[in-house]
């Protein structure tokens, strides 16, 4: 039945995306109607963005509703605290790009950062000679990374249609983060490890952000390279990950089946040749997402990489250099890059953002061991994951059939 209602779904999936690609001619239509309301409401948006943008005095009545306008509407924007959004507005700069206009080149230097306000850009590199896609954007999405100075562009940037975008210059966002620093300050001193080393806040003036998150948005994504250092200021958040499982139908009778899961092995099926791992036919691979931990008010994310090679006894004995020269020069295993879990927020969550690199310049030896001694992620296996899940479900089934029982007998 779970492999027919999932096959089901995908056929239907399908039908209207084939739908949406479409001209629409039904006026009466939903899908319509929302396309039109959306189309009104961003011609509204810009036109709002460009009055205040294009004033060479911008009023603090004027500065306010827009702040809280692309808060509103715009999911990047809301993220950065309030301070940092109305002076953002003071200075942002409303620019607009035709279809297929180039805005970051891959390789150089990221002044600026761009939050979309309507559009669509595509994110892509170029590898013997090939054009590689890595992403489409959206409006809401941000270009660049605000909180990495001196950053150098990744991959290329390109508007797929005319693009209405928010440009902010970093050396701005450093100006920011450094005029309301005294205030941030006394925020990122309710975080323990921050008062490790007395020093550590004022050799750190300006590197560190505050972001804020609503309830059940991503701040990392699982597979992501672990370029950031997250400490939670107030709120709580929870580690989720993708396990597979193998999805089998299973006859019960007759003309009955049921659907069982079945622990499934990447890594194994990468190894085989068929990459099959013992799958029958009509087998489906299927993930379920897994929340493994909870993290609350001053634990931090993603963790360090620990690399195996690499031990130090204590402070002494750590060099907080050459650690820092081995993640420089990427000697990492992916396992050791990548995030390994998802981080998603539980409710409305305070986060302190700070570049790894700049950790690293600016942390004390024993703050920097301390965070690699004291994991938040407990390193947890596939196979241990998969047992837990299926223990637990084998369980839930008990008590479902269990509660069905007391109630015929009642």
């Amino acid at each position: 039945m779970g492999i027919r209602m999932t096959r089901e779904f995908k056929n239907i999936s399908k039908s209207i995306q084939s739908m949406q690609r479409v001209p629409l001619a039904d006026e009466q239509s939903l899908v319509y109607m929302l396309r039109t309301h959306q189309k009104q409401a961003d011609q509204s948006l810009s036109s709002k963005i460009k009055m205040v943008c294009s004033s060479t005095e911008r009023s603090i009545e004027s500065i306010e509703q827009l702040s809280k306008l692309l808060s509103i509407r715009l999911r990047a924007f809301s993220q950065f605290s309030t301070n940092t959004r109305i002076h953002f507005c003071k200075v942002m700069q409303y620019e607009r790009f035709p279809a297929n206009s180039l805005i970051l080149k891959e390789g150089h230097l990221s002044s600026s950062c761009y939050i979309i306000v309507s559009g669509q850009v595509e994110q892509f590199i170029i590898r013997d000679g090939l054009r590689n896609r890595l992403n489409i954007l959206n409006p809401g999405d941000t270009i660049g990374r605000f909180h990495i100075r001196s950053d150098v562009n990744t991959e290329c940037s390109s508007t797929l249609i005319d693009t209405e975008l928010l440009r902010i210059d970093k050396d701005v966002v450093e100006a920011s983060a450094l005029r309301d620093w005294d205030i941030t300050a006394s925020e990122l001193r309710s975080i323990a490890h921050f008062c490790v080393c007395d020093q550590f806040l004022t050799n750190a003036k300006g590197m560190i952000s505050i972001l804020l998150y609503e309830p059940n948005e991503t701040i990392l994504f699982e597979g992501a390279e672990k370029s950031m250092l997250y400490w939670i200021l107030s709120g709580m958040c929870r580690c989720t990950k993708m396990v597979p499982f193998i999805q089998r139908r299973q006859k019960t009778g007759n003309n009955s089946f049921k659907a069982v899961l079945i622990p499934f092995d990447p890594k194994s099926a990468n190894s085989t040749a068929d990459g099959r791992n013992g799958m029958e036919d009509g087998d489906e691979i299927v993930n379920n997402l897994l929340t493994i931990a909870e993290l609350a008010a001053g634990n931090h994310f993603p963790d360090l990489p620990l690399m195996q090679r690499y031990r130090w006894a204590n402070a002494e004995m750590f060099d907080r250099q050459e650690y820092a020269a081995l993640l420089q020069n990427q000697l990492l295993e992916p396992t050791e890059s990548k995030a390994v879990v998802s981080v998603v927020a539980s409710s409305k969550v305070a986060i302190a953002a700070m570049a790894r690199s700049d950790y690293l310049r600016t942390a004390s030896p024993e703050m920097v061991l301390e965070l690699l001694k004291n994991p938040t992620v407990p390193p947890v296996s596939i196979a241990d994951l998969q047992q837990a899940f299926l223990e637990k479900r084998k369980w839930d089934n008990f008590k479902q059939g269990l509660i069905k029982d007391l109630k015929k007998q009642t």
